[in-house]
């Protein structure tokens, strides 16, 4: 027979379905993460309640003697062990919960895990994460008359948020956001990125900069690669793979490329000098889309500095011209090939298939 004191003791948040609304207090009053999990004789789950379905329970009328199981949440958000903290964090992200109980193979709870927990316990990756959210939105209007364009909701929290809660969420603490419209909306929302455990650096575009202008703005020499990103997209791409990606191939820049159909309206020749080789009806075709997303070494800022610096009167310049100038110095360029989720908030169809992607409707 197994030595009980062997065996993990059974987390704190566990209340037995017998109990009672006060024990389900007591757990959670005890407890990391937050929450209370009712469980049967097997520690196999039944439910959930956090501080919010208690005090629900109590203004509806129900006592503290009131039985956990006429107030739980019976169909409980569950991970497997297995899954690991990664996927544990994007599932709690997909469902928009704080807490997950974790289940082993057997279904018997084993753990309770909060998503500021799984953050602090990330590994940290230092690059430097450059937002440009300094634009205009100008195919958004009316929507960014009042509000920039990062600020605008998606879901229950600025685009812009979305953003940083995923680099977040996989271990990066180093922001710096270039901002320009709007600016104080931003720098008031985030503030120097504590809430977040960040650290939120602002630099000011004293005039439209273009998509890489403002990188010349960074005063500090940084030593690792940095990761550039559009203020308007959305993605659940792993970041640490790029950077893998970008040490692995050697390049000064890597751009994420998502595949994009285009569908051609006509009848298409495919052509042999002047014979006709094929014929494809109206076909859709796939092409490689710049993604807004890029991990450049340090030496694509000094590039462009050397350009605003010999024309200081027009220090503006979008990635693509800068990109194209490394290509034409002799420096490395990459694509990443990005097949996980993404959209360009550029439009306002955009916006509206963005928000029913995040469960918010079209707006």
């Amino acid at each position: 027979m197994a030595d009980r004191r062997s065996q993990p003791r059974p987390p704190v948040e566990l209340i037995d379905s017998s109990g009672s609304l006060r024990d389900a207090l007591r757990a959670i009053e005890q407890s990391l993460s937050k929450i209370a999990v009712v469980v049967d004789g097997e520690r196999r789950p039944m439910g959930t309640l956090t501080d919010g379905d208690i005090r629900r329970a109590l203004l509806a009328g129900a006592g503290l003697d009131a039985s956990v199981t006429a107030h739980m949440n019976a169909v409980p958000e569950l991970a497997l062990r297995s899954e690991g903290p990664g996927r544990w964090l994007a599932r709690m992200r997909r469902t928009r919960r704080a807490q997950l109980p974790i289940v082993d193979d057997h279904g018997c709870v084993v753990d309770v895990v909060s998503e500021r927990q799984l953050l602090r316990a990330m590994p940290r990756h230092d690059n430097l994460v450059f937002v440009m959210a300094g634009g205009l939105g100008t195919r958004l209007r009316p929507l960014t008359e009042d509000v920039p364009k990062p600020m605008l909701p998606l879901g229950s929290k600025p685009l812009l948020e979305h953003i940083l809660t995923q680099f977040a969420g996989q271990g990066f603490h180093r922001f710096c956001f270039a901002v320009n419209y709007k600016a104080e909306q931003i720098i008031s929302h985030f503030g120097d990125g504590r809430e977040w455990d960040v650290s939120i650096q602002y630099l000011q575009e004293q005039g439209p900069l273009g998509t890489a202008g403002a990188l010349g703005l960074l005063t500090a020499t940084e030593t690792k690669p940095i990761i550039v990103i559009n203020g308007d997209v959305v993605t659940r791409l792993h970041f640490p793979h790029l950077l893998d990606f970008h040490r692995d191939q050697g390049g000064a820049a890597t751009v994420c490329a998502k595949p994009h159909m285009v569908d051609i309206p006509y009848g298409v020749l495919d052509l042999a000098g002047s014979r006709i080789a094929a014929l494809r009806e109206k076909p859709t075709i796939e092409v490689p889309v710049n993604a807004g997303i890029y991990c450049l070494d340090w030496r694509m800022v000094e590039l462009l500095r050397e350009c605003q610096t010999r024309e200081p009167a027009n220090p503006r310049m979008d990635m693509t011209d800068l990109l194209s100038l490394a290509m034409a110095r002799g420096l490395p360029v990459h694509a990443y090939p990005l097949q996980d989720y993404w959209i360009d908030i550029g439009r306002i169809d955009d916006l509206n298939r963005a928000r029913q992607d995040h469960g918010d409707g079209a707006g």
